[in-house]
């Protein structure tokens, strides 16, 4: 037997996306999942999923030209594995590259 659902209850079941181009120069977020994948072009890529303020979601991708550069600020803030990012706060800057999009950059650890 089935129960009884409205529609609207499965918008409320989605997370928000937002995208990374709409962000702010300078935000706060959670770092709720990250993982290294090959993207479409067969680059191997760090994917951070990250939760905003408000609960809405974002993804960031870092392509092996951002990766360089990202090396450097997670080197700052002491960041070595993957269990030094998933589950903390941080401040992010966007930084621009030759080429694309600025990607944001964790700059400060908000909560641990």
């Amino acid at each position: 037997m089935t129960e009884e659902w409205d529609i609207m209850d499965l918008a409320k079941e989605v997370p928000t996306l937002v995208s990374a181009n709409d962000l702010p120069d300078t935000f706060e977020a959670r770092i709720v999942d990250a993982q290294i994948k090959e993207d479409k072009q067969g680059r191997k890529s760090l994917y951070l999923r990250l939760e905003l303020d408000d609960g809405k979601i974002t993804v960031m991708k870092y392509t092996p030209m951002h990766i360089v550069e990202l090396l450097k600020f997670m080197t700052k803030l002491g960041i070595k594995t993957k269990n030094d990012l998933v589950g903390k706060k941080f401040q992010f800057k966007k930084v621009a590259f030759r080429i694309g999009f600025p990607r944001p950059m964790p700059v400060k650890v908000i909560e641990q």
